[in-house]
């Protein structure tokens, strides 16, 4: 590859990353010589690309290529400590730790490594809520210190917790996490009247937004059911998840379970309608969610009584969206407690869980579809 044609490679990757499109990336850093590129910043990028389509190890692998070019990346410690964590290779995340606290001795973020280490080893709650005091009263930030006030609610110490839930109201007045910190808030005492008249503002106009946003996106949504052979996406996971049929997966007690977005707009009976055109394709094994839970049946929890009822011990999560991005990557298979891969697994129902992280516009009938709207659109 000559100079030109990996300056060219280098510009789509920045392109695709930047667009979201983290499938492409991937396409585009594994067609480059990794091992030759010496630029720390484009090499964390690529691990990025790597981590957010679920590759962990491959974005390990590079993090240390650039840990290795320099003795002041701290950053790079603190990224690679936190990827051996997910790996669960927890005496490297250790080393890491160690080297970035040396690096880094007074930086706060010591604490929110310390706190996923200490949690991924399973320590007592009261040694998790200590770490993340000792980082909230450095450093109020909106995150840990929701997280600390779920804490304090498992710990049973409810006065704490409706003081976190205080202190977050007070600090930052709105955004996701303000919210959140009253409905939990809620579980123990009323909201104040002017905690109430921004939660109900915050509640509605959140409403207002999703909803604009899916309505805008329905019709896309349900010309891409409509044309894209189902059959063809389930093809796909089936032999991604190394069956040779559907029945095979079926009598290896095997379930597919298809997270989409949900919404509450009245298009939402079309992933109800969805989950019946499975049954009668005779795909009893196959099962439709959605993050929103829009509509009800379609929540986590109701999926997860679902496929528990029906008896399958091995579950398969897959993406039902045109990006693998965020929600793919964090709502469905991420770590932490509320993602669909730790619900499931919470559940003790079931012997496996598994990830596929895959969207649907890497479907060739998909990209068809995108193509043709965009040449309407230039006419």
């Amino acid at each position: 590859m000559d100079k030109s044609e990996y300056n060219l490679k280098i510009e789509e990757l920045k392109a695709a990353m930047h667009a979201h499109d983290f499938e492409k990336a991937v396409d585009v850093a594994d067609s480059l010589d990794i091992k030759k590129i010496r630029d720390n910043n484009l090499l964390s990028l690529i691990a990025d690309a790597y981590e957010l389509t679920g590759d962990n190890e491959q974005a390990k692998k590079i993090l240390l290529m650039a840990y290795e070019n320099t003795n002041t990346g701290r950053q790079l410690a603190y990224r690679l400590c936190l990827i051996s964590i997910k790996l669960k290779e927890l005496d490297e995340a250790n080393e890491f730790y160690q080297d970035f606290i040396e690096m880094a001795p007074r930086d706060s973020a010591r604490f929110i490594l310390k706190y996923k280490m200490a949690k991924a080893k399973k320590k007592p709650v009261e040694e998790l809520i200590k770490i993340l005091e000792d980082y909230v009263n450095i450093d109020m930030e909106e995150k840990w210190a929701y997280e600390l006030a779920k804490l304090y609610d498992i710990a049973g110490e409810g006065e704490k917790c409706v003081n976190m839930c205080d202190e977050i109201s007070l600090w930052f007045a709105e955004g996701k996490y303000v919210v959140k910190a009253m409905d939990l808030k809620k579980k123990y005492e009323s909201l104040t009247s002017t905690q109430q008249d921004n939660y109900n503002k915050k509640s509605e106009n959140k409403s207002k937004e999703q909803e604009e946003k899916k309505a805008s996106t329905q019709e896309l949504m349900d010309k891409i059911m409509e044309k894209t052979s189902i059959k063809s996406r389930i093809d796909e996971a089936v032999k991604e998840a190394g069956y040779d049929s559907m029945e095979a997966a079926a009598k290896d007690g095997t379930a597919f379970v298809f997270m989409g977005h949900g919404t509450s707009h009245t298009a939402k009976i079309s992933y109800s309608q969805m989950q019946s055109q499975m049954k009668d394709l005779g795909y009893e094994n196959v099962f439709i969610g959605t993050v929103e839970g829009e509509p009800e049946d379609t929540a986590c929890e109701a999926v997860i009584e679902a496929v528990k009822n029906a008896g399958y011990k091995k579950v398969v999560l897959r993406p039902l969206m045109v990006v693998a991005g965020d929600h793919a990557n964090n709502d469905m298979a991420g770590d932490d407690d509320d993602s669909w891969k730790s619900q499931f697994e919470a559940s003790k129902a079931f012997d496996s869980v598994d990830t596929q992280i895959e969207g649907l516009g890497r479907i060739k009938a998909v990209q068809d579809i995108y193509v043709a709207h965009t040449a309407a659109a230039i006419k």
